[in-house]
């Protein structure tokens, strides 16, 4: 009798496990962007042998760009699960890929996106862990006049070129009008860095380089109503060593904005974000001071807008403590889109962009050119303009 007794509350249990509401959900963003930039290089500059970029020739081009657009074309699942007592469990795989080829973007991951798993509680924040934005690129998403998109916004002067990280564990927590968070990196995955490759492909957790390759960021934000301002700090220590392991260089950005509703068709957005980069002997290979201002306005229900301009106040850029300054002057541009919305779900939009003293999205060796936009051999400015369509479902 007593074994039966105890036993009653443990089929409780399950039977409520079992009538847990869950949930899982696809979603994605289809985007065909037909693009026409000018003084487009062929491919990434070369270095010389003083470190200096080496522009390869080019010209105009006229593409179905595969990764660009204002929202780069992805799909995925968002799942959820009440655990019951106030703590759920929670996943998202985010997908990216090129529509005008059909392939892989992110490197050709399945889920180059997002990728993660965790843990909510209602009272006390949430844990996930996998492949994330970092902490300063969500601190700062709703700030971009061009919202953050390819076409065109520097978002990687502001937030850093590696707004995405491996092996990531991440805190979020919101508390009334204030919103915290923070993320450590044990493999951030970057690539190439300030022009030149990362040992080990920028991946981590390497035995006895425990420091390699790894990133943390802290943030948050305050809303009160009409008003966002936001905080964030972000630590990328890539290892620059030609020997395999070692010799981390420290880059920091620390960025502060805001935006204002002013009133219901109109936002107003700015910040300033500060850059700098040294390598393992604490030589100061990159520092810049960015800024940025803009707008977005609704004409109608149907129609929306937006103005962005941007100035980075460069110090330095050298691709290593010995070579010479690339700086061909402080780089500068001005954006503007707008959106006509056929439905809820699909849109028409039109983008332009000007940017001198870097190609498009301030791209230069001092974010390894990540977006994919080269300045040709003599050429200081860049100007694009797109056309596209955009779905969602």
């Amino acid at each position: 009798m007593k074994n039966t007794l105890l036993a009653l509350p443990v089929l409780a249990s399950f039977a409520q496990a079992a009538h847990a509401e869950s949930s899982m959900t696809m979603y994605g963003i289809v985007d065909a962007p037909l693009e026409f930039v000018t003084n487009q290089a062929s491919g990434p500059p070369s270095l010389d042998a003083n470190g200096l970029p080496v522009p390869k020739p080019g010209g105009n081009r006229w593409s179905l760009n595969s990764s660009g657009g204002l929202s780069n074309s992805r799909w995925g699942f968002k799942g959820n699960e009440d655990l019951g007592g106030g703590l759920s469990a929670f996943l998202q795989l985010e997908n990216g890929f090129g529509l005008s080829t059909g392939q892989l973007q992110q490197g050709g991951r399945m889920f180059g996106r997002m990728a993660f798993l965790g843990l909510k509680s209602a009272n006390w924040g949430a844990i996930s862990v996998g492949r994330q934005y970092t902490t300063l690129l969500e601190v700062m998403a709703t700030l971009g006049p061009i919202n953050l998109a390819t076409m065109y916004e520097p978002v990687t002067v502001e937030t850093g070129s590696n707004y995405r990280q491996d092996s990531s564990v991440k805190y979020v927590g919101n508390f009334g009008k204030v919103m915290v968070e923070g993320h450590y990196s044990f493999s951030a995955a970057q690539v190439n860095f300030n022009g030149r490759p990362v040992a080990n492909g920028g991946n981590g957790q390497i035995p006895g380089h425990f420091h390699d390759n790894t990133a943390w960021g802290i943030g948050g934000t305050y809303t009160d109503g009409p008003m966002v301002l936001a905080l964030g700090v972000d630590q990328l220590f890539p290892s620059m060593s030609t020997t395999g392991t070692g010799d981390n260089w420290t880059a920091t950005k620390i960025a502060v904005g805001g935006s204002y509703m002013v009133t219901s068709d109109l936002k107003l957005m700015g910040g300033y974000s500060y850059g700098r980069t040294t390598d393992q002997n604490n030589v100061v290979v990159y520092r810049g001071d960015y800024f940025w201002a803009g707008a977005q306005y609704s004409f109608t229900p149907f129609i929306r807008s937006g103005l962005g301009i941007y100035y980075n106040h460069l110090s330095t850029m050298k691709t290593s403590a010995t070579a010479a300054d690339g700086r061909i002057g402080n780089p500068w541009e001005i954006s503007f889109f707008t959106s006509y919305f056929l439905s809820k779900r699909t849109d028409v939009y039109f983008v332009t962009s000007y940017a001198r003293n870097a190609a498009e999205d301030m791209d230069n060796t001092g974010n390894s050119n990540i977006d994919a936009y080269y300045l040709t051999q003599g050429a200081k400015a860049q100007f694009g303009v797109t056309i596209g369509i955009r779905h969602r479902f």
